[in-house]
């Protein structure tokens, strides 16, 4: 008979997330999202029960902080406890966002059924069925720079060795940025292949991905429960299953009760504030529904061009109407809203005049096609201001782009507000 494990692999649990930003802006928002978070966590627990697993992976992360507080940490003492009287043993490896010290705080000691690796050196575990060797575990907490010359000591052959017996499954666990992120730990798939372990359970990525979609060997889960429009949709862990001979089974659970999404709104064809009001309201809730999570937050950019452009910069215009949009409590709420329409321009005919606008916009388009050298005059600017550039992608630099040409234009053009 061949042998089968199931596990659940989670990982960026950020217990104690501050939320600042949203915070400020709206407490009661932030109220909502920071439970979200304890509450993501205690739905893996209850999951991990539910499934009977035979054990649990957490690959960083824990909190969100060096010194989390200690309700924080009670709360995952406490989902430890529920693990352990149900026989589930925990394997978990400290993140960037922590470190193993923060234990020794005298707050609380972790149940008997949880194995933390630090980031000093390469740890081993094991996991057992009826008294016999099902898994071995291998990982190393979070440690700054590449770690590929610990790989040696994380091959099947020497993880055996080190355990002192062998077991049908050999599972890595480690916090690292991989080759998406490389400020993190980072390390190239091919060298993670190239211990032969069944599967590597990695962390730090917030978003689910997997290197195949047929036999995942090496996934991300993402973070259980997204804090703002960077994390996007459905939140969860990974449910995997490996069988001797068979490919491995990697399936999503979903756990967040929140999901953030950017929401765009095209303008164009509403007659009135109140008319766009509602259009957004529909999409909203049509987002909303497609979720599996109870609430959507959204970010809303209104764009387009048209009349209505004025009105929406009124004076409290905006945060009026997202007030209005978030007392529906329809299953969707408002982190904010952006007006970006655009005043009604005719670049080609602006180019046919060869005026200043057309000379600023051909300057603006050689800009973009030189992205690096736009990203050196957004740097000197915010290195007068004493500030760092944010990492911006290609796509948020390009709407940041998009709308500074628009302003430019509408105060040359005399648009009001402008």
């Amino acid at each position: 008979m061949r042998a089968r494990t199931s596990f659940i692999h989670a990982a960026d649990l950020h217990l104690g997330s501050p939320l600042k930003g949203i915070g400020e802006k709206d407490p009661l928002l932030a109220d909502t999202l920071r439970r979200a978070v304890a509450c993501a966590f205690d739905r893996m627990i209850d999951r991990a029960i539910d499934f009977e697993v035979d054990f649990v992976l957490i690959a960083g992360d824990i909190f969100d902080s060096e010194e989390p507080s200690y309700a924080d940490m009670m709360r995952f003492v406490d989902g430890m406890e529920r693990l352990r009287r149900a026989g589930i043993p925990v394997f978990a490896v400290t993140g960037n966002h922590e470190h193993s010290s923060a234990w020794q705080r005298g707050f609380a000691s972790l149940p008997d059924n949880v194995q933390v690796f630090s980031g000093e050196h390469t740890e081993y575990g094991m996991v057992y069925r009826d008294g016999r060797a099902l898994c071995a575990i291998v990982g190393r907490g979070f440690a700054s720079g590449p770690i590929e010359d610990e790989l040696p000591a994380m091959g099947a052959d020497a993880v055996f060795r080190a355990c002192g017996r062998e077991a049908p499954f050999a599972v890595g666990l480690l916090h690292t940025g991989l080759d998406i992120d490389r400020k993190i730990a980072p390390v190239s798939p091919q060298a993670l292949r190239a211990t032969h372990l069944d599967y590597w359970a990695l962390g730090h990525i917030h978003r689910r991905c997997c290197d195949d979609a047929v036999d995942p060997r090496i996934a991300f889960p993402g973070c259980v429960q997204g804090r703002d429009t960077g994390e996007p949709g459905d939140c969860g862990c990974n449910l995997v299953h490996l069988e001797e001979g068979m490919p491995n089974r990697v399936e999503f659970v979903h756990l967040s009760p929140v999901a953030w999404e950017r929401v765009c709104v095209d303008v164009a064809g509403a007659a009135s504030v109140l008319d766009l009001e509602h259009r957004i309201a529909r999409i909203l809730s049509d987002r909303a529904d497609a979720l599996r999570s109870e609430l959507l937050l959204a970010r809303v950019v209104i764009e387009g061009s048209g009349g209505l452009r004025d009105a929406l910069l009124e004076r409290g215009v905006l945060s009026d109407m997202r007030e209005r949009l978030n007392g529906m409590r329809a299953g969707f709420a408002c982190d904010s809203i952006e007006c970006r329409v655009a005043v009604p321009v005719d670049r080609n005919a602006l180019y046919g005049q060869g005026m200043f606008p057309a000379a600023l916009m051909a300057g603006l388009d050689g800009l973009w096609e030189d992205r690096a050298r736009l990203r050196d005059v957004l740097a000197q600017g915010f290195g007068e201001r004493g500030l760092a550039l944010p990492d911006f992608s290609d796509d948020d630099l390009g709407d940041l782009f998009d709308g500074a040409q628009d302003e430019l234009l509408a105060m040359l053009l005399g648009g009001r507000h402008a």
